[in-house]
């Protein structure tokens, strides 16, 4: 019998050849980041920029009586959100992104998603009261205050605030992060980036949190119109407690309505299980999908 020759030396050039592969994909991958998080980065960059000139323009109208207040509030977020909107599509489709453009499509609407987005919702703002009350309430009563309870206010802070940033942080900058980095990645990238634009810490924070529950119905029912359902109704809660309750949030909570702290802290804990459990199916879900696709690519 002819004895069999092992080629040592050709197995070891093609791992040789497979580690060097791999270290390309890394730094691929590596630059491929560091070029989104600059093109994030540009994205925010146009908003702040926008906003500041815009705000400034709408502080003459109203000071040389051209314009009422909530008007010029209406006119200085509108232009710049719908200015940075176009800047980040041309960007992204510039820089070659998929899924840049939002999904409008109607029949893409799922009931059920829309309405377990807007309970997590409310969960999310009971489990984030304790965090939130820590800083400050006459932050939040400012902004309040800023914003009024007018026609105008009602028309942006209901219909172009969801319609707006949805477009932006669902449609643009999730769809063009899924399309690089998967679902989950995405999820945390848009919700990061939103929580961030809100700058006061505890509308960062609970910005964050319902980025992360519109993200998932983004991801799942692939349609804009979706979140902005669940944004539109946070938003117009949010607005109705300042018409019954005034500019002051602070005592329409929980902890004020449930005195006893034995019964507040069981109702806490309950809502608090429920919320964060549901989070994380949610999430996990994304991860799911993020391991199959990676699968089927090999």
């Amino acid at each position: 019998m002819e004895e069999q020759k092992v080629d040592f030396n050709g197995d070891l050039r093609d791992n040789d050849v497979n580690i060097e592969s791999k270290k390309i994909v890394q730094s691929s991958h590596k630059i491929e980041q560091s070029s989104y998080v600059m093109d994030i980065l540009s994205v925010i960059g146009v908003l702040g920029i926008t906003m500041i000139a815009s705000s400034l323009i709408m502080g003459v109208l109203v000071n040389t009586g051209s314009a009422s207040k909530a008007f010029a509030l209406f006119l200085s977020y509108t232009i710049p959100f719908s200015l940075t909107i176009i800047f980040a599509i041309w960007l992204f489709l510039h820089k070659g992104y998929k899924n840049v453009l939002p999904k409008f499509s109607m029949s893409f609407i799922n009931a059920p998603l829309v309405l377990y987005g807007c309970v997590l919702l409310i969960l999310s703002s009971v489990v984030l009261e304790p965090v939130i009350s820590i800083f400050p309430k006459e932050w939040m009563t400012t902004l309040n205050k800023q914003i009024g309870s007018s026609g105008w206010s009602m028309l942006t802070t209901i219909v172009m605030a969801p319609i707006l940033e949805e477009i932006l942080f669902r449609g643009v900058i999730q769809g063009s992060a899924m399309s690089r980095f998967g679902a989950m990645r995405a999820i945390f990238i848009s919700s990061a980036v939103f929580g961030l634009i809100h700058i006061m810490p505890q509308q960062v924070i609970y910005a964050f949190v319902v980025g992360l529950v519109l993200g998932y119905v983004y991801w799942k029912t692939k349609s804009i119109m979706s979140v902005i359902t669940i944004h539109a109704f946070n938003n117009s809660l949010v607005f109705i407690q300042k018409s019954i309750f005034g500019d002051d949030l602070s005592n329409v909570t929980v902890r004020e309505l449930i005195k006893n702290d034995t019964l507040y802290w069981i109702t806490y804990s309950i809502i608090t299980i429920l919320f964060i459990t549901a989070l994380v199916l949610l999430l996990q879900q994304s991860s799911k999908a993020d391991k199959l696709k990676k699968e089927s690519l090999i």
